[in-house]
């Protein structure tokens, strides 16, 4: 495992144990976006390169979430009440 890759998982611990859940949240995407980066197509560490390629991409996803939300809002769209909605859905 990297020395990136363990430092991230130490972070996600010290989030986990702080009950910090934007953190722990953000971590545990960063996280999956790695691993699945890892074992698509054949299986392999990542280089320093592809690690930041691969962190680009998810800080990229998350902005472009944070500006429809923003728009959402803007629109007088409760954003809470659809969120509620979506982890109804998840969790039923």
């Amino acid at each position: 495992m990297s020395e990136v890759k363990a430092a991230i998982r130490d972070d996600l611990k010290t989030a986990m144990k702080a009950k910090d859940t934007l953190v722990t949240g953000t971590l545990r995407m960063l996280l999956s976006a790695i691993q699945n980066e890892e074992t698509s197509g054949t299986a392999h560490a990542l280089t320093d390169e592809e690690f930041l390629k691969v962190v680009s991409r998810e800080v990229k996803k998350r902005g472009e979430a944070a500006e429809i939300f923003e728009a959402l809002s803007q629109a007088g769209v409760n954003i809470d009440m659809i969120v509620q909605n979506v982890s109804a859905v998840e969790t039923g």
